[in-house]
């Protein structure tokens, strides 16, 4: 006979059981690939982004959609940077009635060479539900803070800060390094926040859970989405869902649409 018939396939079986035992260790081995995290900062990089919000106020609930430009205004010498918000224009679902959301004034902000809010400006004519100190506890939320040293998933790191909304107590960020991960074919950094700060003597706390997605090539926000709990507001305590979306720029030159 000489030849066995099935060695064709006892082979092909063998490969494939190597194969299905090879690739998660080849999965794993690249999972643990230590990353630099970083954001590179130029003055007059603009960034718009399309924001989702679903808000529960005491059972009455509210959809706000809105799109923001963000702009880095200045890089300083010692990397802090400075970011001018500027809110395009939206819509907001309340009680079955759909209205235009007056725009809201520009809001500068100004963080370290790592992320960490230093400064929170908005025009005093604002018409905001919510006090500075609190808008500025959900600026925190809403960006993540670089790590000082390189990471692996599963790697944390933390800060706290003084709390802007009740004197004498801290602000706790903690931040995890997930790995990578796919958003729309683009090759993103997934990293986990969670922020608790303290909001009344009673021991309320304001809370949030952020997830970001960050083009690994570019260090820009693709997306982000996660809650706030308990954030005080001049109509109580309120949870909001939150999702934020780059817009891409519109590559179609005007003069060919």
């Amino acid at each position: 006979m000489g030849k066995d018939p099935y060695g064709m396939t006892r082979k092909a079986l063998t490969i494939l059981t190597l194969i299905l035992f090879v690739l998660p260790a080849v999965a794993q081995q690249q999972d643990d690939t230590t990353v630099t995290l970083k954001r590179p900062q130029k003055a007059g990089t603009v960034q718009r982004y399309k924001i989702e919000a679903i808000a529960d106020a005491g059972g009455t609930e509210v959809t706000v959609e809105r799109k923001m430009k963000i702009e880095i205004k200045e890089v300083k010498e010692n990397g802090d940077v400075v970011l001018v918000m500027k809110d395009e224009g939206g819509k907001i679902v309340a009680m079955g009635q759909e209205m235009e959301v007056p725009l809201a004034s520009t809001v500068t902000v100004t963080t370290d060479k790592l992320g960490k809010v230093l400064k929170y400006e908005r025009a005093n004519d604002d018409l905001s539900v919510m006090a500075p100190q609190i808008e500025r506890l959900l600026a925190v939320a809403q960006d993540y803070v670089l790590p000082e040293k390189d990471v692996k998933p599963g790697d944390t790191w933390q800060y706290e800060m003084d709390n802007p909304a009740l004197k004498d107590t801290k602000v706790t960020v903690k931040l995890m390094y997930a790995g990578f991960e796919k958003v729309d074919e683009t090759r993103v950094w997934k990293i986990k926040q969670a922020m608790s700060a303290p909001v009344d003597r009673e021991g309320g706390k304001m809370e949030a859970e952020m997830t970001f997605f960050v083009n690994s090539e570019t260090g820009v926000t693709v997306r982000a989405e996660g809650k706030f709990s308990n954030v005080p507001s001049q109509y109580g305590p309120v949870n909001i869902t939150w999702k934020t979306s780059l817009v891409k720029p519109d590559a179609t030159p005007a003069a060919a649409k």
